[in-house]
């Protein structure tokens, strides 16, 4: 439910005929108190388009966005956090994505409250965060829009319908308009949030919807970070039954329910990428590994920043090099070893992932149960 805790009761009546009103009677307290949390919202919402709604309408984006790739649990967290510690980006947080519709009023409001900056660690890994951390915009456009794959933690028994919008392939034109419109809207708000600043964003999705971005943004810059495919499965299974089972909203899917979708949207994910990277102006894109990262995190970004053009790294570099020695320190998870079913349909759904990155496709690759996971 956390997901949905900023929608606005319409979104939240429009989602719920959407799944036909069908939660699971063990989930209806919560969705009780959801109701309460939407009509409060609707209220913000309200000052808030009052308060905003022309400036948010006159907002311009000026300067392309950064766009941070790759599959959940594969270190885009990481190395958002990492980057967003150079003070010349802007970047949604934790507190703006859960609230899209109310934020510019809110966050305000709550920061004469409370400690924001309170930190607390999260359920599936060892990562400390707090209201103000970077967070993933999916989770504002998914309530925006209505169009995410991330619904489907709330209402996996509509999986099929909401993996739809992972790369709009089949989507309508009306989806993929409103998907649009909605970001746009939320980067707008950003954009008068943090004003002269250029958006550093992170949304795993995006790395399917590398043409709908292109469509948005031309110039928009790309970083795409890989990751041994098996600990990916390793770490995106612990995120399932560490935190998306938390949100649902309706009976949970069955570990091999689950399994049978990771690969699938693995495979469709990485299908559109290696599609549609080519299309990525060059100069703009860069494609790093998780492991690289992890063996030299300041070498690795000051890498990014000299490949795509950035600026500033002079002034980052201090802050870089404190932050990766703070990271060596970090304390890692410990999975099981996957089951060579798995892997093998991993790697039969997508073989490219395997051999273009050389990852060992054989149960070689999940010997080591030790895993650094920093998502």
């Amino acid at each position: 439910m956390e997901t949905l805790i900023g929608l606005t009761y319409a979104q939240w009546m429009n989602l719920l005929r959407e799944n036909q009103f069908r939660i699971h009677p063990s989930r209806s307290g919560k969705a009780a108190l959801l109701t309460a949390l939407t009509l409060r919202n609707s209220y913000f919402a309200r000052q808030e388009e009052q308060q905003h709604g022309a400036a948010i309408e006159a907002a311009t984006i000026e300067h392309p966005p950064v766009f941070i790739l790759g599959h959940w649990r594969s270190g885009t967290t990481l190395l958002h956090n990492i980057i967003s510690l150079d003070k010349q980006w802007a970047y949604p947080n934790l507190l703006e994505i859960y609230n899209p519709f109310t934020f510019l009023v809110v966050e305000a409001r709550l920061k004469k409250q409370r400690d924001l900056n309170k930190e607390r660690k999260r359920p599936m890994d060892n990562v400390t965060v707090s209201a103000m951390s970077p967070g993933e915009e999916e989770f504002a456009i998914s309530m925006l829009s209505l169009k995410s794959p991330l619904l489907a933690w709330n209402f996996p028994r509509n999986e099929e319908y909401y993996d739809r919008f992972l790369t709009f392939e089949e989507a309508t034109a009306e989806d993929i308009a409103s998907w649009k419109a909605a970001y746009q809207y939320f980067l707008k708000k950003l954009t008068l949030q943090y004003p002269g600043k250029p958006l550093l964003l992170k949304s795993p999705p995006n790395t399917a919807r590398i043409r709908l971005l292109l469509d948005m943004f031309p110039e928009a810059k790309f970083v795409h970070i890989h990751r041994n495919p098996i600990h990916v499965f390793q770490s995106t299974m612990r995120l399932y039954h560490k935190t998306v089972r938390r949100f649902t909203l309706q009976k949970p899917f069955s570990e091999e329910e689950q399994v049978n979708g990771i690969i699938r949207r693995y495979q469709l994910m990485y299908r559109a990428y290696f599609r549609d990277i080519q299309q990525i102006p060059s100069g703009n894109f860069i494609e790093i590994a998780f492991e690289e990262l992890e063996q030299d995190f300041y070498r690795t970004v000051e890498k990014i920043y000299l490949s795509l053009n950035l600026e500033g790294f002079d002034a980052f570099s201090p802050i870089l090099k404190k932050k990766s020695e703070e990271l060596r320190q970090y304390r890692k998870n410990k999975y099981p070893s996957v089951h060579p079913e798995y892997v093998e349909r991993l790697y039969n759904a997508c073989p490219s992932c395997f051999e273009t990155w050389q990852y060992d496709p054989t149960m070689a690759g999940v010997v080591n149960p030790e895993v650094n996971d920093f998502l």
